[in-house]
């Protein structure tokens, strides 16, 4: 049986509340499989969803239990290139992110930095984490029950 191989150095882009590369919310599960191959294995996460897992786990795609559409996409490993404006999510440091506080509000929660105007959550960006960075972009209204339980991230 030939040894299943993983997409190294793809770049996805992400078009806040729209898509991150070639996979746009909304997406079905055979919609995402024709835009990037098919998963190497599903499963349900604790609320019911499905959860889709690619490249060795760095790559997954979360289908709403009650619509079946793409409702986020997470990366846990810089492998894939992910980009806003062209910038490399994955250099971003906590510098950047107290800047673009500035701009944006930044919400913090839940072990993520979550900024709603780019729609992304971000893990492991804080001073000392960099081992366990990861990448959540989510479609419109996502997280947006999660906010008030959330704190503002001011910038100094």
């Amino acid at each position: 049986m030939p040894r299943k191989t993983w997409v190294t150095e793809m770049i996805y882009s992400v078009i806040p509340y729209e898509s991150a590369g070639p996979i746009k919310f909304g997406f079905t599960q055979l919609q995402t499989e024709q835009a990037i191959g098919s998963s190497d294995f599903t499963n349900k996460n604790r609320y019911g969803n499905i959860v889709e897992c690619r490249n060795n786990k760095t790559l997954t795609c979360i289908y709403k239990k009650d619509t079946l559409n793409l409702t986020e996409v997470n990366f846990s490993s810089p492998g894939d290139i992910v980009t806003i404006d062209q910038k490399n999510i994955w250099d971003i440091n906590f510098t950047e992110i107290l800047e673009l506080s500035k701009q944006s509000p930044v919400y913090q929660g839940f072990g993520s930095v979550v900024i709603f105007d780019f729609g992304v959550a971000l893990t492991g960006f804080f001073p000392r984490e960099d081992e366990i960075k990861a990448i959540n972009v989510f479609s419109k209204g996502r997280w947006d029950d999660l906010l008030p339980s959330m704190k503002r991230l001011l910038s100094r």
